[in-house]
């Protein structure tokens, strides 16, 4: 099996993380690998300059593809498929990061369950959280904890239990290019968040995709993170999360209407509830947080109208 993997990595303008994420590719056990580096409108020559202080070796396995403007996650994600010619692909966004063994325990888990198992198209090792922040161009580490470690990760990955939750990390992921081909394509160009969970199951509805209990990728996020180009998509886009992931349940049912049969309908009715709760729950700490800025305000008044009051019988 020829079990070289083809990895893109999507950045723009984050050199303190594209170091690291290259770093962590270059220190896989597993030497059978290219990049497709899709510098989705960022500085060029930020870019270029990181790929020209890599070792010579590195360096002729990195395809540099430059976007003189932003298309998106999605799409930025899709031109790196494009550019590999690998019978695997994996996806590391610049701010993530592999344990060594990674790649090397993927491919060694799917060669064995492939060998037992002739519908496995993929694998999915099981992450950690990684919370950090930036404090004067450097990453300092927070905590690490480990993702949903309440999900069951078995050796074949459960289709029910995708249907109602994505539990699995892009970075985690090791897929059948031929595969993701024949499922309509990496991802759908109109979703900038939940693109990976689409994948997912537009694959897992023809194959299936082996677990590994072992945590080697890790997801890393940033909460405090002010700038936009430092941050983390899913913290920093909550609230478009909840539209898209409404456009996705949409678009799971109309799917489930027409071919009439794989269950994603009672699933997918699951989630509008969820949907419907989350809204609330989005607008009530909205109306909250107003409240708050309100009674701050008001007391700010009357403290200021307490000191003229003083200020005058002084007079």
């Amino acid at each position: 099996m020829n079990d070289t993997v083809g990895i893109i990595i999507r950045t723009k303008n984050r050199p303190v993380f594209l170091r690291r994420a290259l770093k962590s590719v270059q220190e896989q056990t597993l030497g059978r690998w290219k990049i497709a580096l899709v510098n989705d409108g960022g500085e060029p020559g930020i870019v270029e300059s990181i790929v020209a202080s890599m070792p010579e070796p590195t360096r002729q396995r990195i395809e540099l593809l430059h976007h003189a403007e932003s298309v998106g996650r999605s799409e930025a994600g899709n031109a790196g498929f494009r550019a590999l010619d690998t019978n695997y692909i994996a996806v590391l966004d610049d701010d993530d990061t592999w344990h060594p063994a990674f790649l090397e325990t993927c491919m060694r888990t799917l060669a064995d369950m492939r060998g037992r198992v002739n519908t496995v198209k993929g694998v999915a090792a099981r992450l950690h959280m990684v919370s950090e922040k930036i404090v004067g161009g450097r990453i300092d580490l927070l905590e690490v904890s480990d993702f949903r470690p309440e999900i069951a990760h078995p050796d074949i990955l459960s289709l029910d239990e995708m249907l109602r939750e994505n539990f699995l990390g892009l970075c985690g992921v090791v897929l059948d290019r031929q595969a993701v081909i024949e499922a309509g394509g990496l991802f759908a160009r109109d979703l900038s968040v939940f693109e990976d969970w689409d994948l997912y199951l537009r694959l897992m509805t023809r194959w299936d995709i082996a677990g590994i209990e072992q945590r080697l990728a890790n997801y890393h996020f940033r909460f405090t993170e002010t700038d936009s180009d430092l941050g983390n998509c899913v913290v920093a886009q909550q609230a478009d999360m909840l539209l898209h992931r409404q456009l996705l349940l949409n678009r799971w049912l109309r799917q489930s209407l027409q071919t009439r049969g794989h269950g994603q309908y009672a699933n997918a009715r699951r989630h509008f509830v969820t949907l419907a709760n989350q809204d609330a729950a989005l607008l009530n700490t909205t109306a909250q947080s107003i409240d708050m800025v309100k009674d701050g305000l008001i007391a700010v008044a009357k403290t200021v109208m307490q000191m003229q009051e003083r200020l005058s019988a002084g007079h």
